[in-house]
């Protein structure tokens, strides 16, 4: 069977690591895959796919709202199709999800798959909310299937009549949880965190994410050093891709906080910074089920997460973790200081971290969900 992925953007993220490992189980299973990605991607990224995979890129389509481009990136989508002749066509992310699954349909594809990472209309404005809605519900038209990463996700949907009457499905975000869970601290933690020779571990804070505005690390930093969370003794330390990292690490030599704040790029070795650290943080404004919180758990550290769609499937408040308001990146930070002046607590919800289940996100469970999604839509009877 010909499975083509198609997706706005391909870049250090977890959508796209999604994606990735489910091609990966694909093209395992004996399909021809494809990934279709828009004009914005990392080469690091795109180099390090499988060879067997084939992917194309799609220039004309971007993740700005710019409609005559995004006119020609139909027509563009189209047809690539109409040469591939898939079986399924799978979607991911806003602006892909609704070019794609029109072109897809366009063309004739038999199946037609979205699936969801994250609830776009929630935490938005008023008018952005509006405009994702009615394209979500226009999209519909055009879908067989929804696969969702959480149930809070496809609670989401189905509290707004996405999708009715049509299957939804939740599978897991797939990943290495091995990694985690055996995963051990990098033998240059000093340097890393910029600290001499010698100089005793500080209370670590770690957030791992891309540097983009709905993650908000700029927001925490500066409330970091309104809440003078450097005097506390803790060292927030920031890792992942994308433009925002200069500026946040500027912001932070601004405020006086160059001793107390790391901004790492992208780190091949997640797994090492989260068993450094001593709590873990996520400050998004919205999310699916984010994938790194589930990588804190599973290296059994306390966590601090914003109340995003599906974070109760495993974050437990005051068990393993604290949850925040979505809206107060603040409390975030007050969240921090707490557990750095309270050992116990922090022990505690470590103890709660460490025997979270968090084996429903492995990746071979993944690949067998996403076998029993696509067999419900009669795609394949193993895909």
């Amino acid at each position: 069977m010909k499975i083509v992925h198609v997706l706005t953007r391909f870049l250090k993220a977890g959508s796209e690591e999604n994606t990735l490992l489910t091609c990966e189980g694909q093209l395992e299973a004996g399909h021809e895959v494809h990934i279709v990605h828009g004009a914005e991607f990392d080469p690091v990224v795109i180099a390090g796919i499988d060879p067997r995979i084939r992917v194309h890129t799609l220039a004309t389509m971007v993740h700005p709202v710019r409609p005559l481009q995004d006119l020609r990136a139909c027509r563009a989508m189209a047809a690539l199709f109409r040469q591939l002749s898939p079986d399924v066509v799978h979607t991911h992310q806003s602006k892909a999800g609704v070019i794609g699954r029109w072109a897809a349909r366009r063309v004739g594809v038999p199946h037609v798959v979205h699936g969801v990472h994250i609830v776009s209309f929630d935490n938005v404005s008023r008018i952005s909310r509006m405009v994702y809605l009615a394209a979500e519900h226009m999209a519909t038209r055009w879908t067989d299937a929804f696969i969702h990463v959480s149930q809070g996700v496809r609670r989401s949907y189905e509290l707004q009549g996405i999708g009715a009457g049509k299957p939804h499905e939740v599978v897991y975000s797939g990943m290495d949880i091995a990694r985690f869970v055996h995963a051990r601290p990098p033998a240059d933690w000093r340097e890393l965190l910029g600290l001499p020779e010698g100089a005793q571990k500080p209370l670590v804070a770690l957030m791992l994410a891309a540097y983009e505005p709905r993650k908000r690390q700029l927001q925490l930093v500066e409330a970091f050093g309104r809440l003078q969370g450097g005097r506390a003794g803790v060292h927030l330390l920031l890792a992942g891709g994308g433009h925002q990292r200069a500026q946040i690490q500027a912001a932070a030599e601004a405020a006086g906080l160059g001793g107390h704040v790391t901004a790492l790029g992208f780190h091949t070795r997640p797994e090492d910074l989260v068993a450094l650290a001593d709590v873990c943080l996520l400050t998004s404004e919205r999310e699916g089920l984010p994938r790194v919180v589930v990588q804190y758990l599973a290296c059994g550290k306390p966590v601090i997460v914003s109340r995003v769609e599906g974070i109760e499937e495993i974050v437990e408040d005051e068990v393993n973790g604290l949850i925040t308001p979505a809206d107060d990146v603040s409390a975030a930070v007050r969240a921090l200081l707490q557990l750095a002046q309270d050992p116990d607590l922090r022990e505690r919800l470590a103890a709660g971290a460490r025997v979270a289940d968090v084996q429903r996100w492995d990746r071979s469970k993944m690949h067998v969900g996403m076998r029993h999604a696509y067999a419900r839509i009669g795609a394949v009877a193993h895909a």
